[in-house]
């Protein structure tokens, strides 16, 4: 079966044709997987690569301002993104037509960052053995977020960043104390 000539018009009906890699914080994929991924996307023509990089389980991103998350949060030593994977990553995507929209899950999903031993970073429950959501009434808290966010902006130039933001669990916020700081924090911003 011969064609001897032909026309082909093919191009995306969508803008965003996404994937996501929910949760590398879970499972680790090693750097090879995710390239051979992003490889499989270009063949799709998909163009945006969601990498939820970190949730509860694990700390995988290595970060320099704060090394003790990834040491203490990650699941070992090899299952560690160092920012010399992250930059091969997205240049690996970058050179394929496709976007890194890292995801790091706040304020719930945020047990792993815990390990990395800021004091007050989570909120605590009525129970001693259980944690919730990072605490929105330690001040510390958006000095935290606000150094490590830019360290990451740096890293990952596209201009989005997934901040996640879904179950976030706040039976703990209900606590007397994170209710008056709430209350406190609304009138500062009034």
């Amino acid at each position: 079966f011969v064609i001897r000539r032909t026309s082909i018009v093919d191009y995306p009906k969508f803008r965003h044709r996404g994937f996501l890699l929910d949760p590398t914080s879970r499972h680790y994929f090693p750097i090879e997987s995710i390239t051979k991924t992003l490889d499989a996307m270009s063949y799709s023509k998909m163009n945006v690569f969601h990498w939820h990089i970190i949730g509860d389980q694990s700390f995988p991103y290595q970060s320099s301002a704060f090394p003790n998350l990834s040491e203490r949060g990650a699941f070992g030593k090899s299952a560690i993104y160092t920012k010399d994977d992250v930059k091969r990553v997205i240049e690996h995507a970058k050179l394929r037509g496709i976007c890194v929209i890292p995801e790091f899950d706040t304020p719930g999903h945020s047990l792993s960052w815990a390990l990395g031993g800021i004091p007050g970073l989570l909120t605590e429950c009525s129970d001693p053995n259980q944690f919730g959501p990072i605490d929105p009434t330690v001040g510390e808290n958006y000095d935290f977020i606000r150094t490590l966010f830019s360290e990451v902006s740096e890293l990952f130039q596209d201009n989005y960043l997934h901040l996640g933001g879904d179950e976030v669990d706040n039976s703990c916020w209900s606590r007397i104390q994170v209710r008056l700081g709430l209350k406190e924090g609304r009138e500062l911003f009034k």
